[in-house]
């Protein structure tokens, strides 16, 4: 039974690690050490982190928005969390691009995974990128009636 169990967790193990590098399962960003970590974070909201904003975002701090790349003179903008984001398609697929299709103008998506609404709010205020007429603050809860 010893034998069956530690089979079965090794198996785990490794099948995991294939998942892991599939993009399945969340991959940490790796920070070495603490200083650095507290180096790249942003001073209030706690992150994007420079590194995060570097390999993820714009010029100007939004998803990049293949319709219309060129950042810039954005029609509408969008704050929230990881949905606000689109966390788990590729930019293409994400809403924003696809909004930005619908309105033949750009829609700068400025949502961060892991964000509560008071970060996406604060996020908003501070952002001097941001020059679109019309915000949208999104959050989203999932509830369960039974």
């Amino acid at each position: 039974m010893v034998y069956l169990f530690g089979l079965i967790e090794v198996s785990s193990f490794f099948v995991g690690r294939m998942l892991q590098r599939r993009l399945v399962f969340y991959n940490e960003l790796s920070i070495e050490t603490y200083e650095s970590y507290m180096a790249t974070r942003h001073q209030v909201l706690g992150w994007p982190s420079e590194y995060m904003k570097a390999q993820l975002l714009d010029a100007t701090g939004s998803r990049p928005i293949p319709a219309y790349p060129e950042p810039g003179a954005a029609c509408v903008s969008l704050y929230g969390d990881s949905f606000t984001f689109s966390v788990g398609v590729d930019n293409t697929h994400a809403w924003s691009n696809l909004l930005s299709k619908q309105l033949n103008c750009r829609v700068a998506n400025y949502g961060v995974f892991g964000f509560g609404l008071d970060q996406a709010l604060l996020h908003f205020e501070s952002n001097d990128s941001d020059e679109a007429p019309i915000v949208l603050l999104k959050m989203c809860a999932v509830m369960s009636i039974s």
